[in-house]
C-alpha cells in the first residue's frame, strides 16, 4: 500500500512540475519581440524582412527554424540562410545572397548569373564587377558557355574576356578587351587555350595587332 501511495505523490508531484512549466513556458516574456537580420541584403531585404514579420508575437519556443531557413533558400538569390533563437524573445537570422560569377545579354537587358548558370537578378539590382558577359538568344545557351570559360577558369585569359556567344553551331567566339577574337568549340582541350594564351603574350609583347585566333583545329590560324 505504501508503495502505491508513493507512486500516486510522484505521478501528482510530476504532474503539477510539468503544468507549473507549461504555465512559466507560456508567460508573454518568451513571445518574439525583435528579429535582427545581418549580412548585404541588397536583393531580399524586403522578402526576407516580410517573412521573418510573420514570428513577431508567436512563442519562441514555437519557431521552427529549420523551416523557416528552408523558405527563404526557397529564393534563387538567397544562397545560405541561418536562423538562431536567442531567449527569450529574440530571432536572429544571417543571410549570405548570391554572388555574380558572370553576366548574361538577352535581348535589351542584362542580368547576373550564378556559378551554377542560374540567372537570379537584373544588373542594376547587384554592384557591378568585371565579369565575363554571355550573349545569349535563349537561357538554354549558357550552360554551353560555362563549359568553355569553366575551361580556363583560373588562367590569365579567363581575366582578358570581355564576351562570349555561340556565333554557329560549329564554333563559340569569345573576345579580349583589346577587341581580339578567340574562335573555340566545346571539343577543344583545356590544355590548347594554355598554349593560346602564351601565343597571345608573345604577339602582344611584340606589339603584333592580332584580329583573331582560331583553336579549334590542330594548327593554330593567326591573323
Amino acid at each position: 500500500m505504501k508503495v502505491f501511495f508513493k507512486i500516486i505523490l510522484l505521478f501528482l508531484f510530476a504532474a503539477a512540475f510539468f503544468y507549473m512549466d507549461q504555465i512559466f513556458l507560456q508567460r508573454d516574456i518568451f513571445r518574439v519581440e525583435k528579429v535582427f537580420i545581418f549580412g548585404d541584403i541588397n536583393l531580399t531585404q524586403r522578402e526576407v524582412k516580410k517573412q521573418m514579420g510573420t514570428v513577431i508575437g508567436e512563442y519562441i519556443w514555437d519557431i521552427d527554424s529549420k523551416a523557416i531557413e528552408g523558405i527563404l533558400k526557397e529564393d534563387i538569390r538567397i544562397e545560405n540562410a541561418k536562423v538562431k533563437k536567442i531567449l527569450p524573445d529574440e530571432i536572429k537570422i544571417e543571410i549570405k545572397e548570391k554572388d555574380p560569377s558572370y553576366y548574361a545579354q538577352y535581348k535589351d537587358r542584362v542580368y547576373t548569373v550564378d556559378e551554377s548558370g542560374k540567372i537570379f537578378a537584373y544588373l542594376e539590382e547587384t554592384p557591378v564587377r568585371d565579369l565575363p558577359l554571355l550573349l545569349i538568344k535563349k537561357e538554354e545557351q549558357i550552360p554551353e558557355l560555362l563549359k568553355i570559360l569553366k575551361k580556363i577558369k583560373g588562367k590569365k585569359i579567363e581575366k582578358l574576356i570581355s564576351q562570349i556567344y555561340i556565333y554557329n553551331k560549329w564554333c563559340i567566339n569569345f573576345v579580349l578587351f583589346d577587341g581580339t577574337i578567340v574562335k573555340t568549340d566545346n571539343s577543344v582541350e583545356e590544355k590548347k587555350y594554355e598554349v593560346a594564351e602564351r601565343l597571345y603574350s608573345e604577339l602582344k609583347l611584340n606589339h603584333n595587332d592580332l584580329e583573331y585566333m582560331d583553336i579549334r583545329f590542330s594548327d593554330y590560324i593567326v591573323k
